[in-house]
Formats: structure tokens, C-alpha cells, sequence
């Protein structure tokens, strides 16, 4: 984290020297206030520039392979779909490069790309386990016939497709399967959407996070394309700053994340369904 946070400083991040940052292990990290905060302080400030995203990876990788790739993949049509995942191309493809400085060749590894975001790269959590996606079949038992389960088999279905398109369709070298489907699922948990750019933003996802009991949140400087993370309350020393997260039901947050909270048991998404059906209005005379 250290390494991670001087490269940040040296890329124009800004930083409040009230936060603290409890780092253990890649799989357990988490900021708190070193000292009382104010409500509505800005706390931190992240720069577009050192957001991880398909355009900058493939700037720095300096391919033309995977550009050409790239401008191939977006125009790829999945026979699966999963309605609560953004569109897959974007998410996939970045994970594909990740994958790569990470698993591949040598010359990945000493690529502008890995050389500029290794530190970020070397956070990513390393475990697992409580992902439904790396379930094993007794897991996946105790929860078979419910909406969870289901949904479930659909992403495995899409990520599979997505490494079938990758290596039969666009003939790329074969691809370790469960390690995309660690860069897959990360991709999912720490992108943003930033000016319809996918994007993983250092930093923002090392905060503990609630949709309820938050004390701090983001928004976007649409000037700069920077995130500005602000405090929601008044932060006491000693305190964990939980970042808003998504308002959305536990089955989502189950799949999405490998949690579910009991605040938001009662929960369920809304949708939208015609008042009168299409079957009835072909059966009007």
C-alpha cells in the first residue's frame, strides 16, 4: 500500500492526512480516520489519469495486435446474457489484459502498462472463496433451486462464452480459465463508470462500504473527469469510513460481491411488467 500510495501522490492524487490505512493483507484492507473529520470534507481527490481502462492499458501496452483485437472483440455478439451485468465487452476485455501482464509472455510483464499500474495490480485480493462464481459443486448444492442459483449458471455460462470467443473466434493462445475468472470478477467489484468509461479506481475500492450507514461518498468533477471523495457526517478518530455502495438487493449483492446484509433482507429490486400482457391483447376480438 505504500508503494501503491506514493505512486498515487506522484500522479497527482490528493490525499487527507486524517486516513489511515489498516493494510494486512490484500484480502483485508480498510481506511480510518486518524483524526476527527468534518462533515462534508474532502478527503481525497483521484485523478482520471491513473484510473485503470481499456484506452490507457492499451496506450501503455503499445500493441497493435491487441488494438486491432480490441476494435474486433467490441463488435462480438454472446449467445448468454445476464441482465444485471454491464455490457460484457468492455469489462471482459480489460480483464483479458489484465490476465495477460499478469500470466503470459515476459514482455507483458515488462510493458509500460504493468510497469505503471503493477503497485494497483498488486492489491487486487487474492482470495476468493465466499464468490459464488468459484463455488464448487457441494457448494453450489445447498442453494440449487433458488434465483441465486440460477443466475449463477447464467455468468458461468457468459464468462465461459467470453474465453471460447477469446481463443476459438479470435484465436487467442489458450486461457487459465479460473485465473480470467479472478480479473473477471474483480473487474466487476472495482469498476466505475466514469463519462461512459469503464474504469478501476485506485484507492476508492479499499473502503469498507454500506448502502445504509455510510459517513462517506464519491461524486464526480465533471471538469476533470476526478473523483472526489467527500465526507456524509462528521468522522470521529478511530472510526472505519464505510463509502456509500449501491442500493440493491442481497440476491445482486450475493452474486456481485459474495455478501449479503441483513439490513437489506427486505429488500428486492423493482421491474417493470405490462399491464396487460401481449397474449391477452392477441386474444381480444
Amino acid at each position: 500500500y505504500d508503494y501503491l500510495l506514493e505512486w498515487g501522490l506522484n500522479n497527482s492524487l490528493i490525499i487527507s492526512d486524517k486516513l489511515g490505512m489498516r493494510y494486512i493483507n490484500q484480502n483485508n484492507k480498510t481506511y480510518y480516520a486518524k483524526d476527527e473529520i468534518p462533515e462534508h470534507t474532502i478527503i481525497m481527490d483521484i485523478p482520471f489519469e491513473i484510473m485503470l481502462n481499456i484506452d490507457n492499458a492499451l496506450d501503455l501496452l503499445n500493441s497493435k495486435k491487441l488494438n486491432k483485437l480490441n476494435a474486433e472483440y467490441k463488435k462480438a455478439q454472446f449467445d448468454v446474457s445476464v441482465g444485471f451485468l454491464p455490457a460484457s465487452q468492455d469489462q471482459s476485455f480489460l480483464s483479458y489484459l489484465i490476465y495477460l501482464v499478469n500470466h503470459r509472455q515476459k514482455h507483458y510483464k515488462q510493458s509500460n502498462f504493468y510497469q505503471y499500474f503493477k503497485y494497483l495490480l498488486e492489491t487486487f485480493e487474492t482470495n476468493l472463496d465466499s464468490f459464488p462464481i468459484f463455488y464448487n459443486n457441494n457448494q453450489l448444492k445447498l442453494i440449487k433451486g433458488s434465483l441465486a442459483f440460477m443466475e449463477i449458471l447464467l455468468m458461468k455460462e457468459l464468462f465461459n462464452e467470453e474465453v471460447q470467443k477469446l481463443e476459438n473466434t479470435y484465436k487467442q493462445k489458450s486461457i487459465n480459465l479460473d485465473e480470467y475468472l479472478r480479473f473477471r470478477t474483480l473487474t466487476i467489484t472495482k469498476s466505475l463508470n466514469i463519462s461512459n468509461v469503464t474504469s478501476i479506481v485506485p484507492f476508492i475500492d479499499m473502503f469498507a462500504t454500506d448502502p445504509i450507514d455510510y459517513n462517506v461518498n464519491f461524486r464526480l468533477n465533471d471538469s476533470n473527469n476526478h473523483l472526489v471523495v467527500f465526507t456524509t457526517k462528521k468522522v470521529r478518530r478511530g472510526d472505519i469510513l464505510y463509502l456509500r455502495s449501491g442500493y440493491f438487493s442481497n440476491i445482486k449483492r450475493f452474486l456481485l460481491y459474495g455478501e449479503t446484509l441483513e439490513k437489506m433482507k427486505d429488500y428486492i429490486e423493482s421491474f417493470h411488467i405490462p399491464m396487460i400482457s401481449r397474449e391477452t391483447l392477441e386474444n381480444i376480438d
